[in-house]
């Protein structure tokens, strides 16, 4: 096999001692070996295919794709390429490295978010245009710590002091945590608990209730006193007029 050397011939290809090389369109390097298993027509093998080989000692299966590490299809240096068992994971790699969570722009916006404890990942998803899963993914690959998924140290004694007079919500942003984290660790406290938002009443004390409820309340009083005095009436009710309870129809005439 031809031995690699540094130097760069004036079309760019690599110069190989020993070795009849040619660059094919896609500008992988190909070198002649007309009795390879694998050798095409012309008695030419890719070159990367060849390096891979003297490393395991071994030929290539038609499943086994060779990854060049630096993106260069013409470095075929031992330490360059990579082997994957299957095409298909040769392919998943490039898309994996094509993906968001790989950009170091997008990885730099999300290390002070990530740092922040107020911040969560729907936040940050928010803000940065994106899913949440997307953020978390990059989070794991990158090593990204997230300080507010932490476990929050939360005593029953702060959330029955954050309870009073304040819903859920509003106390589990003053405890630091979520609400989701109340309801499961502190369910005991939060059973049969009556909302903490007062009701709207009048100067005299008698609840503000709207009067379209009242005129459905006094018609629904109305037709249960006409239903208990006799047979169920005829309704009639015309817009904008209150209910009007008139007798059946062989009463009438």
């Amino acid at each position: 096999m031809a031995q690699w050397s540094h130097r760069p011939t004036k079309a760019g290809v690599h110069a190989y001692k020993d070795g009849d090389t040619r660059m094919d369109a896609a500008g992988y390097v190909l070198e002649r070996r007309s009795n390879h298993p694998a050798a095409h027509w012309d008695g030419f093998v890719p070159q990367h295919r060849l390096v891979v080989e003297k490393r395991l000692g071994r030929y290539l299966s038609g499943m086994e794709a060779v990854h060049h590490i630096n993106k260069i299809r013409s470095d075929n240096r031992d330490e360059n390429l990579r082997l994957f068992p299957t095409h298909s994971e040769h392919i998943g790699f490039h898309h994996l490295q094509k993906a968001k969570i790989h950009d170091p722009s997008l990885i730099a916006a999300v290390i002070p978010l990530a740092a922040d404890p107020h911040m969560t990942l729907q936040d940050a998803a928010r803000r940065l245009g994106m899913c949440w899963n997307t953020v978390r993914k990059l989070c794991d690959v990158n090593s990204i710590q997230w300080v507010s998924a932490q476990i929050v140290p939360v005593t029953e004694e702060q959330v029955k002091q954050a309870l009073q007079g304040r819903t859920t919500l509003e106390a589990a942003k003053v405890l630091g945590c979520g609400h989701m984290t109340l309801r499961r660790r502190f369910e005991h406290l939060l059973a049969k608990r009556r909302t903490p938002t007062p009701k709207p009443v009048k100067p005299d004390g008698s609840p503000d209730v709207p009067a379209r409820k009242l005129r459905a309340a006094l018609q629904q009083r109305e037709y249960r006193r006409a239903r208990r005095a006799s047979t169920l009436p005829h309704v009639s009710e015309s817009p904008g007029e209150a209910l009007r309870v008139s007798p059946p129809r062989h009463q009438q005439q």
